[in-house]
């Protein structure tokens, strides 16, 4: 990939970014202290007929301020990531090609290609919420531990058969999950290798410069700019998840049909309806 394209991976991960650095301003400004959390604790415990504090009143007493603001950002974030996965899919198979392409026609390949996306994330989101939701309703503690470890499995299980092509087959095939599962037949140990890999550097690139922000925010001692900061190291981390993503699709399709290549899904790319070139 050159650095042009590269930068421009990068301005339209800026997206996201924003997002994220919103959040952490606004989530910062929600956050209680620990003198404060303390102070709800022993105000719930006394009101409690036996004393303690229920799973669910401890939920509302640390999360309570923050949900609200966690929920929007949540859709917010989907809703640019989104854009972003559709715009870099675009811009790297043109590139890759040799195509000539632009930051506006890849922004108008994406945002049709959005409410598809966002449906089958949701969807899949809600698969792995449901092993946990008797526990939480039934106050269960048992119970959640082991919805917690079926959501794990099935995290797993969902992340590698629909999420490693989801971005493909929605953006250039415009299919569905099923789609997915016809993909991953045959292919799901050495996929699985694969987004672990990828997943091992990105958290390992995560922890790294969030350890670097934390201190220089020490030293500054600026909210505002650290949640600034670090929402503008994770743009190298995002342009490589859209490339991994985009290699494993093409690594699928190319498995499922030897003579797919990297021109074929250029091709299929430009067939779409509604593609612009510039």
């Amino acid at each position: 990939m050159c650095r042009h394209e590269f930068g421009r991976l990068a301005a339209l991960a800026a997206g996201p970014a924003v997002v994220t650095a919103a959040y952490l301003v606004a989530l910062n400004a929600a956050r209680q202290s620990p003198e404060q959390l303390r102070q709800r604790f022993a105000e719930a415990a006394a009101a409690s007929p036996t004393g303690a504090v229920g799973p669910v009143d401890a939920f509302e007493i640390v999360f309570g301020r923050m949900l609200p603001i966690m929920l929007i950002f949540v859709v917010l974030l989907l809703v640019a990531s989104a854009l972003y996965e559709g715009a870099g899919f675009f811009v790297i198979l043109r590139r890759a090609v040799d195509q000539p392409t632009s930051t506006g026609a890849a922004l108008r390949f994406a945002a049709p290609r959005e409410p598809p996306f966002i449906g089958w994330t949701l969807l899949g989101g809600l698969v792995l919420a449901l092993p946990v939701l008797p526990g939480i309703l039934t106050h269960i503690g048992r119970l959640v531990a082991v919805g917690a470890l079926v959501a794990a499995a099935l995290g797993v299980l969902v992340g590698v058969t629909v999420f490693s092509s989801l971005f493909g087959v929605v953006l250039i095939e415009r299919a569905g999950i099923a789609r997915c599962r016809e993909l991953i037949r045959g292919r799901f140990a050495a996929t699985t290798g694969r987004m672990l890999v990828a997943a091992v550097l990105y958290l390992g690139y995560s922890i790294a410069v969030g350890l670097i922000v934390s201190a220089a925010a020490s030293a500054i001692g600026a909210g505002l700019i650290s949640s600034v900061l670090q929402a503008l190291v994770m743009i190298p981390a995002l342009v490589f998840q859209v490339a991994v993503n985009v290699v494993t699709y093409a690594e699928l399709r190319n498995r499922e049909n030897r003579s797919v290549s990297t021109r074929t899904l250029a091709a299929e790319l430009v067939a779409s309806p509604t593609v612009p070139t510039r």
